[in-house]
């Protein structure tokens, strides 16, 4: 008898187990479904015509948005790979000056992009890749991202993007956007490295440049022109080629 209930448990237990690594194995992965959250939050942003509007209950609308957007994205490595070297040296003598160009560079991000994912959004359609790809101690999970033909004259056009994922503080949180091996955090850099070499590496201008930038985006006011460049007043920001 002691034997069969040895049998019993060690086959329920076995079960257990069973499904167990059955869920573990169709689950879909963390990283993956990080960024479908993000994206949700995307989605969920009010309409910039409400900021064309009312710029107080936009702003209202979208800080709590905003807010949960940036907790998934890991703005102390982007501030730091977009400062070259040499000029992170230079300029930043005290943690309040790095934190200040971090703040800045943050909130551009969030006035300029996040409205502007919010729209790429709804043209296209995302098919998440299953597979995630360890690389040191960055994950990286892809998505193709899709472009209906809007004719029968048209064909569906599609390209792959890059979302490199970092655990902190026990967060998985998206480290860099990579496009046709062009990385997002890196062309911050080369936009910042550009301003400063046309403009005699005058660090002061450049944070001058990004308020004013900044500034403009936060009232509502479009910094690009209708090819989708950026405006006259804003073009030394404009990021390099």
């Amino acid at each position: 008898m002691k034997n069969k209930n040895i049998k019993f448990i060690s086959y329920l237990l076995i079960m257990v187990l069973s499904s167990y690594f059955v869920y573990a194995a169709t689950s879909e992965d963390i990283r993956i479904q990080t960024l479908k959250d993000v994206f949700k939050l995307f989605e969920k942003l009010p309409s910039q015509n409400i900021q064309k509007r009312d710029l107080s209950s936009y702003d209202k609308q979208k800080a709590p948005i905003f807010k949960d957007i940036t907790s998934n994205i890991d703005y102390d490595h982007i501030t730091y790979v977009s400062l070259p070297d040499q000029h992170r040296e230079n300029f930043w003598k005290s943690a309040g000056e790095q934190k200040e160009f971090q703040k800045v560079l943050k909130e551009f991000i969030e006035e300029v992009a996040y409205p502007a994912s919010q729209d790429f959004l709804k043209k296209v359609k995302i098919k998440y890749h299953d597979e995630v790809v360890k690389k040191g101690d960055i994950f990286i999970t892809k998505v193709t991202v899709i472009f209906e033909a809007k004719s029968k004259d048209e064909e569906e056009t599609e390209y792959e993007l890059e979302f490199h994922f970092f655990q902190k503080d026990n967060k998985w949180v998206i480290r860099d956007i990579v496009f046709d091996e062009d990385s997002w955090a890196e062309m911050f850099r080369d936009t910042f490295l550009k301003f400063m070499k046309d403009n005699k590496e005058d660090y002061t201008k450049l944070m001058a440049e990004m308020n004013k930038t900044l500034a403009k985006a936060k009232k509502g006011e479009s910094i690009l022109n209708q090819e989708g460049g950026l405006s006259p007043d804003t073009k030394a920001m404009e990021p390099a080629k």
